[in-house]
């Protein structure tokens, strides 16, 4: 295979991806959240993801929202505005220079039917 072609047997690994779900579930208590309480809501966050935010300074962009929006119905549109594909794709890429190996298509697919 010539190095700029890419191998299309692998792809990111699932775990990754259940690293933002375990995200995604919880962003409600991110809502006027105060500096303590965020302090342990990072702490029991899985490494991958916690790590990304601190990288990435997610904290800056979260006092943006909740200076922002006086609803949390507000919030949870204006979260993936700011969380949005983008910065997934940077979490993954970021998730599997730190964290995971890209892994065979095959396999995920197996472990994403599982999951449903």
């Amino acid at each position: 295979m010539d190095e700029r072609e890419e191998d299309l047997t692998l792809t990111y690994n699932f775990e990754a991806f259940k690293n933002l779900q375990e995200f995604f579930v919880q962003k409600d208590r991110l809502f006027k959240i105060q500096q303590d309480e965020y302090s342990e809501f990072m702490n029991a966050l899985n490494k991958p993801i916690k790590e990304f935010l601190d990288i990435d300074q997610f904290s800056v962009e979260l006092d943006d929202l909740n200076k922002n929006c006086s609803r949390l119905e507000t919030f949870q549109v204006r979260f993936f505005q700011k969380f949005n594909a983008f910065k997934i794709l940077k979490f993954l890429n970021f998730a599997h220079e730190e964290h995971y190996q890209k892994a065979n298509l095959q396999e995920q697919i197996v472990l994403l039917i599982k999951e449903q």
